[in-house]
């Protein structure tokens, strides 16, 4: 038994050492004329993040130093962070090591894809009309542009520079190339059990309108749990045909009263354009009471168009709020169960009971 389980260990050992914790992607050459290669991180064989280890010179007129940070991406080339050797922090001009407001400002300037740092050459960012002088070595730099100070690092301008256009450059556009090629059923399963929302995105973009409903599962654990600008835009993309089956129209709106209102609204709106369930109106019926006036009328309104499918459960419902104390509820109601009356026996009796019971 003891020889069984030492074999076990050691073939599994032996499993997880065949497996390269990074594998080099491809390459990219930096403004400077370094070759930066491109690695991808597993773990426990799934691709987590691609990272670059960059040492790099930044130089400017004499004054130079050795830029060295590992940089990663998310898989769609998100930048996620950079990481610096506990013996080489970031430095500014004249040497000065980065403070933490410097880093803090960094990490700000890197995380905007958008910077004005991508639309300008080094050259712009520096006024080369006025000098700074180095009190440490014999080098001189211009002044940094007052229209970019907020952009950069002070003192740090070309490591701010060098830097974003890493983050931000060429590799960040590459990564969804790579991802896209590499992209399988068991990646796509990644993706939508991630709890990072940029994912939830880009799975929801890689299905064809006959693969929704084999994934319906999981993107129905998104509706639940992801952010709510992912549930509005799962529920927009979710197509007519999983409306249309009661099954899943049903599951989709039992989450009705746990999404956000837009969400709500546009949820409503879907099942406008399809055949409401008995079971999907009862769980709307439910929630009757805590509809603004809008939604209110929506729902009912979605009753009156299907009513061979409204239930006693449904109508019992709607027969409470012909007592609430607020006509933004009881006229709507009323008049709903007016409409319903004429196809349903259960509404001409709940009616009925009503009028011959009121004073």
């Amino acid at each position: 038994m003891k020889a069984s389980l030492l074999l076990i260990l050691t073939i599994t050992t032996l499993f997880w050492e065949l497996i390269p914790p990074e594998k080099k992607v491809f390459e990219v050459n930096t403004n400077d004329s370094v070759l930066v290669e491109v690695m991808l991180r597993y773990e426990a064989e799934q691709p987590q993040e691609y990272v670059a280890h960059v040492t790099t010179p930044v130089c400017k007129e004499g004054l130079c130093h050795i830029l060295v940070a590992d940089l990663y991406w998310d898989l769609l080339g998100n930048f996620l962070r950079y990481e610096l050797p506990p013996d080489q922090p970031l430095t500014k001009f004249d040497h000065k090591e980065f403070t933490k407001e410097d880093y803090e400002k960094l990490d700000k300037i890197l995380a905007n894809e958008y910077s004005l740092l991508g639309e300008h050459a080094i050259e712009d960012l520096v006024d080369e009309s006025t000098e700074l002088v180095s009190e440490e070595v014999d080098a001189v730099t211009g002044a940094t542009v007052k229209a970019v100070q907020n952009t950069v690092v002070s003192g740090a301008v070309y490591s701010t520079y060098a830097l974003w256009h890493l983050a931000n450059g060429e590799i960040a556009r590459l990564i969804p190339t790579y991802t896209q090629q590499q992209l399988d059923e068991d990646l796509l399963q990644q993706f939508f059990a991630s709890d990072y929302y940029p994912y939830h995105y880009y799975a929801i973009d890689q299905l064809k309108p006959e693969q929704f409903f084999e994934y319906m599962p999981q993107l129905i654990r998104l509706v639940k749990e992801s952010s709510i600008f992912v549930v509005r835009y799962a529920l927009n993309k979710i197509p007519t045909s999983i409306y249309q089956d009661s099954d899943w129209q049903n599951q989709l709106v039992q989450q009705f009263p746990d999404i956000d209102f837009n969400a709500q609204q546009l949820l409503l709106k879907k099942l406008q354009s399809v055949p409401l369930a008995s079971s999907s109106m009862e769980v709307l019926a439910y929630h009757l009471d805590q509809l603004s006036e809008q939604q209110l009328t929506q729902v009912l309104g979605l009753m009156t168009d299907n009513p061979q499918q409204v239930n006693k459960a449904s109508i019992d419902k709607i027969v409470l709020l012909l007592d609430h104390t607020n006509p933004v509820y009881h006229q709507p109601a009323y008049q709903a169960l007016k409409e319903l009356s004429a196809y349903n026996s259960q509404a001409q009796q709940a009616l009925n009971d009503h009028e011959t019971s009121s004073p």
